[in-house]
């Protein structure tokens, strides 16, 4: 089975799991899911899907999560991972993943509990766990999925 996006004038209006194409009629075509995390309300132009800015988007690039730190949070967490080890876990994880998915229980728990320490406020994990801006955010590759047999 394949998911399918129905597009209508350059937006994603429906989406639909089947074994065969849906038919196009007067609201749209069809076209196979490329994007795992697409759907209604993506952007459809010159083949290529994108993600309009008022959808909220939690993956971000490595980089960038932790640049969201301030310099002296940041200092303060790597000065605080040479004698502690639940801190020496975070800073590895943190510097370590490919990309930072925000929901993530693991991200989650290592800020909850540099919170804990005091090397970051509780006012700023708000900041920390905002959705990403355009140049934040990650992208994602689908996987491949086996070829329909004929």
């Amino acid at each position: 089975m394949k998911t399918y996006l129905q597009i209508s004038g350059g937006v994603v209006i429906n989406m639909l799991t089947q074994e065969s194409v849906p038919t196009d009629d007067e609201t749209g075509y069809w076209i196979v899911r490329p994007d795992t995390l697409s759907g209604p309300g993506w952007l459809y132009a010159n083949g290529e899907l994108r993600r309009p800015e008022s959808i909220p988007w939690y993956l971000l690039k490595t980089d960038a999560f932790i640049a969201r730190f301030t310099q002296a949070e940041w200092s303060a967490i790597q000065q605080a991972a040479n004698n502690d080890v639940e801190v020496s876990t975070a800073l590895q994880t943190f510097s370590s993943v490919e990309k930072v998915h925000l929901f993530s229980p693991t991200i989650q728990q290592h800020v909850g509990m540099l919170m804990g320490k005091g090397l970051i406020s509780p006012e700023r994990t708000s900041a920390l766990f905002a959705s990403a801006t355009d140049d934040e955010a990650a992208d994602v590759i689908a996987p491949a999925t086996p070829a329909e047999e004929p």
